[in-house]
């Protein structure tokens, strides 16, 4: 995002998006000039960042009228990042789960998901899981006990 935001954030209001998902968006803390600009467009941006090394990091991007509130999960996950918002309608409650893996697909990160999901489908009346999961859900294995995951729910 570092280099593209100015761009990132015209097109955002181009195109009048009121929410966005980013994954790997390299930013490092929640007062940098990235942040910043992200305001000045009228919109707050709620991330978690990776703090021992370069990269990664997952954002969710939300119109500032848009009515939201942080969740703490019950769980800490060391296969993904993710950051969770609890988004508040008159008729309706939306968690959005932004969520980045890397690296292989292990049992853990089905054992995480399935924490992860438990946790927030008690909390709301709908949810969704969006970023870049690196699955092939056309491979079989853990591939498909993720597919399975998702779909238990």
């Amino acid at each position: 995002m570092n280099n593209k935001i100015n761009d990132f954030m015209q097109l955002m209001e181009d195109k009048d998006i009121d929410i966005a998902a980013v994954c790997e968006t390299w930013l490092t803390d929640g007062t940098n000039t990235i942040t910043a600009i992200i305001k000045e467009y009228g919109y707050l941006t709620f991330h978690e960042y990776r703090d021992s090394q370069r990269g990664g990091g997952v954002a969710l991007i939300l119109k500032s009228s848009i009515k939201s509130s942080q969740i703490k999960l019950c769980n800490s996950f060391s296969s993904f990042e993710v950051t969770v918002r609890l988004l508040k309608s008159r008729v309706c409650k939306t968690i959005i789960a932004v969520l980045y893996r890397t690296g292989p697909l292990t049992k853990q990160f089905v054992t995480e998901l399935d924490l992860l999901l438990s946790d927030i489908s008690t909390r709301c009346d709908s949810f969704m899981v969006v970023g870049d999961l690196n699955v092939h859900f056309e491979e079989k294995g853990v591939a498909k006990q993720v597919l399975d995951t998702f779909t238990s729910y």
